[in-house]
């Protein structure tokens, strides 16, 4: 029996999940996702983390905003962004589920685990079979440069 993959590619969800891995794809993106992790963050205090403009930023930002991935929250003069966790985590597991060898890893604790650590969700790098403290390159520059 054939299966119509492309029904699955081009459906609502399926256009939302791309402008989530549209705006992954961009190191910078990725970046101010892993800045926004910790807490949340003014425009100009994302700013002051990178050597781009400010306006460059907020296209970044804008990017995020569309796919769903941040949050902002107008504070008076300052707009407030947030790491839409939530939204990350759903998409990420929606795609990653359709996967056979995915689907249960989702699901399961880290190997190694202890019960504690079993009930805390993983950090992205973590995630398919990522060492504790082992994260990617960039991401431990970025975050030695804060």
């Amino acid at each position: 029996m054939e299966h119509n993959y492309q029904n699955q590619i081009t459906s609502l969800p399926n256009r939302r999940m791309e402008r989530v891995f549209m705006a992954l794809s961009d190191e910078t993106r990725r970046c101010i996702l892993l800045l926004l992790e910790n807490r949340e963050h003014a425009v100009g205090e994302i700013v002051e983390n990178f050597n781009l403009s400010q306006p460059t930023i907020s296209r970044h930002l804008s990017v995020l905003r569309e796919a769903n991935l941040v949050k902002d929250e107008r504070r008076g003069q300052r707009v407030i962004y947030s790491l839409n966790g939530h939204a990350l985590k759903d998409t990420m597991r929606a795609f990653f589920g359709r996967f056979v060898q995915c689907s249960d890893e989702l699901m399961e604790a880290p190997e190694g685990a202890t019960e504690g650590e079993a009930q805390a969700e993983p950090k992205a790098w973590q995630m398919n079979g990522g060492a504790q403290g082992h994260r990617p390159a960039s991401a431990v520059a970025f975050s030695q440069q804060r």
